[in-house]
């Protein structure tokens, strides 16, 4: 599997042991271009619990899950059905990517009345007890550290699990790759790319 914009991965700090500076997840945020047979090193944004998050840039990829210093690597495959009941989180296929819901396949179970998430903005809704970003918005998805919403930034009417606000981009297209340039602005980190079955994600509280 290869690593692209917007998903996320385990970021191994250069001193994992430190009390500070835990394994964390991290999102991607540049793919770099792979030299010869050696795997692409990525730019991270990292978050780790409990500390603000920080950006990390070519960063190689763990050859032993993670036990290096300063590598990436994919998060493990959660087993099937481990997940406890009412859990937004949906099982991990073998390769540590998370299995997509809601695609119209017809795979997914119906929905309780007022559980479909929408995106406000008339993207699709989607049934089953873990709706994703591609099945209820067809827009990229962002969060926002802070409580000054910056200009050309709308409520996008979907929250993660979390309970984390989501925002929609005034120059994104639907369906297309995000435009706004995540580096330029502190607290601004993409949460899903547009249509890419891989974050769970709820209707946000205010809009329920």
């Amino acid at each position: 599997m290869e690593p692209t914009m917007g998903r996320i991965v385990y970021y191994t700090p250069g001193d994992p042991t430190a009390v500070d500076s835990p394994q964390a997840p991290a999102i991607v945020s540049r793919v770099g271009k792979p030299e010869g047979d050696a795997p692409a090193n990525l730019d991270l944004t990292v978050f780790p619990p409990g500390l603000p998050p920080y950006s990390v840039s070519n960063v190689p990829e763990s050859t032993s899950g993670g036990s290096e210093p300063a590598t990436w690597c994919w998060p493990p495959a959660a087993p099937t059905g481990s997940a406890p009941e009412g859990s937004t989180d949906a099982p991990a296929d073998g390769d540590g990517e998370a299995a997509s819901t809601g695609d119209g396949s017809g795979d997914a179970p119906p929905a309780a009345e007022g559980d479909a998430a929408g995106s406000g903005d008339g993207g699709e809704q989607s049934g089953g007890d873990a709706p994703t970003t591609s099945a209820a918005s067809e827009k990229p998805l962002y969060k926002i550290a802070g409580d000054e919403v910056p200009d050309g930034f709308t409520e996008s009417g979907l929250e993660t699990p979390e309970g984390a606000e989501l925002y929609h981009y005034s120059n994104d297209t639907a369906g297309q790759p995000h435009t706004f340039d995540v580096g330029s602005v502190e607290g601004i980190v993409l949460y899903a790319e547009a249509d890419d079955n891989e974050q769970p994600v709820q209707a946000a509280t205010a809009a329920a």
